[in-house]
C-alpha cells in the first residue's frame, strides 16, 4: 500500500449493530411464520420453527459479541473476538464490501482458523468504516 494513511495500523472497535440485529430479526422471522403456514399440522414443522427460533438467539448474540481488531501496515490483522485472541491472520479474497456492509473473511497462519467478522457501518464510527473500505479496495489486487 502506497498511501501513507494505509502505513499506520487501522484500529476497530466493534459495538453491537443494531441493523445487523434488525435485518436477522426479520428473516428468521419471515422464516418462521412460513415454517407455521407451511404446515401447522405437521410435527417437522414445531422442529423447523424450534430450529429457527435457536438460530434466531445464537445469530443475535453472535451479533453482539464485542470485538476489537488491529489491521497491521504488514497487511496481517490480529486482535480479540469474544473470547479469542486472533494472531498473525490474513485477509481471504472472498471478503465482501459494500456501501454498508464489510464481512472480512480472514484465517490465521498458525491454525488455519477462519473467521467472519460482519461490521455494519454502524458497529464503527463513519471515519473508520470509511478507512477500513478505503484500505480494503488499496489491498485488493
Amino acid at each position: 500500500m502506497s498511501f501513507k494513511a494505509s502505513a499506520v495500523p487501522l484500529h476497530l472497535e466493534l459495538k453491537g449493530s443494531v441493523i445487523l440485529r434488525a435485518a436477522l430479526t426479520a428473516v428468521h422471522g419471515a422464516l418462521a411464520v412460513l415454517a407455521l403456514l407451511a404446515g401447522a399440522d405437521r410435527p417437522t414443522t414445531a422442529l423447523v420453527f424450534a430450529l429457527l427460533l435457536i438460530s434466531l438467539g445464537s445469530a443475535l448474540f453472535w451479533v453482539r459479541r464485542p470485538a476489537t481488531l488491529v489491521w497491521r501496515e504488514d497487511g496481517a490483522v490480529e486482535g480479540t473476538i469474544w473470547r479469542n485472541t486472533l494472531q498473525n491472520a490474513a485477509m481471504q479474497p472472498a471478503t465482501f464490501e459494500s456501501q454498508r456492509l464489510v464481512i472480512l473473511h480472514l484465517e490465521e497462519s498458525d491454525t488455519g482458523t477462519r473467521w467472519r467478522v460482519p461490521i455494519a457501518h454502524d458497529s464503527v464510527d463513519d471515519d473508520t468504516f470509511r478507512r477500513l473500505r478505503v484500505r480494503l479496495r488499496a489491498s485488493t489486487p
